[in-house]
């Protein structure tokens, strides 16, 4: 399947540009993906479905224009699918793990992907340096809802929004995340069901959005988030 036409099948547009980026993208993460172990999938066709579509579903609900932060982006997803479609934001793509770090810093090399920052370290740490600085905030496969919202919307501007790629058990982390949510002035915004073209598979996107004062006290300490979920 081309990317233009999966991407078609979940309501995005993807020109002859993008799609040579997309898949420049892709054949880049094959390359390294035995020597750094970037993705569980291996076979390009898996890649461009289960990464570089996924990833695309959440083009509608990008802004017109600032700055957007993706945590624990591992081999750059969703962030550098996202970039592609998006070059009028600002990226900024964090894994705590460096090596996978320094993968995303060689493709945001290329010139397509100049809308891109790339940094290693703690979504933890980065919640006090980089406080309220981004509109939006994306995490794909990163932590439980409870605990994810503990580490993004800090980084969140008011009124910033977070994108969550979940499956199944949307609704039960939902419910989980109630206290969370709840502590750091966020609610769920909306819920968004969809199917990655080419297979079985379904996915949510949980939207949140930051509707109060930050609390100071959070994030709290490195660990503490997984180790103590609110």
């Amino acid at each position: 399947m081309r990317l233009s036409e999966g991407a078609a099948a979940v309501g995005v547009a993807v020109d002859a540009e993008q799609e040579s980026a997309l898949e420049a993208y892709v054949a880049m993460l094959v390359e390294n993906n035995e020597t750094l172990n970037l993705t569980a999938f291996q076979e390009p066709d898996d890649i461009r479905r289960l990464l570089v579509l996924d990833a695309l579903a959440a083009v509608p609900f990008l802004p017109p224009s600032g700055a957007v932060i993706d945590v624990g982006t591992g081999g750059g997803v969703p962030g550098l699918p996202l970039a592609v479609m998006a070059p009028h934001l600002a990226f900024t793509l964090v894994d705590a793990r460096e090596k996978k770090a320094a993968f995303v810093r060689k493709v945001a090399a290329f010139p397509r992907f100049r809308n891109v920052t790339v940094r290693a370290g703690r979504a933890e740490e980065l919640g006090r340096e980089l406080r309220e600085r981004f509109e939006v905030g994306v995490a794909k496969a990163l932590a439980p809802l409870n605990v994810l919202v503990e580490l993004m919307i800090p980084l969140l501007a008011p009124g910033g929004l977070l994108i969550a790629w979940k499956g199944p058990a949307a609704k039960d982390e939902i419910a989980s995340a109630a206290h969370a949510l709840q502590e750091l002035a966020a609610e769920v915004e909306d819920r968004r069901s969809y199917a990655i073209p080419g297979g079985d598979e379904h996915r949510e996107l949980v939207l949140i959005r930051r509707v109060g004062p930050l609390p100071d006290r959070y994030p709290r300490r490195a660990g503490i988030p997984e180790k103590r979920p609110l």
